[in-house]
C-alpha cells in the first residue's frame, strides 16, 4: 500500500506541473523550448501542419516521405533527406497534438524474464494546454 501511495503522490505531483507548464519537456520538431515551456517553432511547426495532411489525404507514410524529399525538398531535422522514421516518430508524437506522455509503460517480472506492459491511456497522458 505504501509504495502504491507513493506512486500517486509522485503522479498527482507530476500533473501538477504539467497543468502549470512546469515541467522539463524535450525539445521535438515543431515545437522549441522557451525556458521551460515548450512553444512552436512556426517554420517547423507548418512543415508539421503539412505532414499531417499529407498523411490524412494518401494515408502512407511512404508516400509523405516520398513528398517532402522529392516534391518539396524540405531537409529533415538533421539536415538530411527524409526517412520513414523520422515521419513515423513526427506523426506518432503526443506533444505534437499537446500531451505529455508519462508511466505509458511499466515492467514486471516475471521469473527471470521481465515484460513490457502498457498502462490504460488515462493514467499517462496529460494535455499540455
Amino acid at each position: 500500500i505504501e509504495n502504491h501511495q507513493r506512486a500517486e503522490r509522485v503522479t498527482s505531483g507530476i500533473a501538477v506541473l504539467v497543468s502549470q507548464k512546469k515541467l522539463s519537456l524535450a525539445k521535438c520538431y515543431g515545437l522549441k523550448k522557451a525556458g521551460i515551456k515548450l512553444i512552436q517553432e512556426p517554420e517547423e511547426a507548418e512543415i508539421v501542419k503539412r505532414i499531417f495532411t499529407r498523411y490524412l489525404e494518401r494515408g502512407s507514410l511512404n508516400n509523405v516521405v516520398h513528398w517532402l524529399n522529392n516534391e518539396l525538398q524540405i531537409p529533415s531535422p538533421c539536415g538530411a533527406k527524409w526517412s520513414l522514421g523520422t515521419v513515423r516518430s513526427i506523426i506518432r508524437n503526443p506533444k505534437i497534438s499537446g500531451h505529455y506522455v508519462l508511466y505509458c509503460q511499466r515492467k514486471e517480472m516475471k521469473t527471470t524474464k521481465e515484460k513490457k506492459l502498457h498502462n490504460k491511456i488515462t493514467l499517462w497522458s496529460m494535455p499540455l494546454k
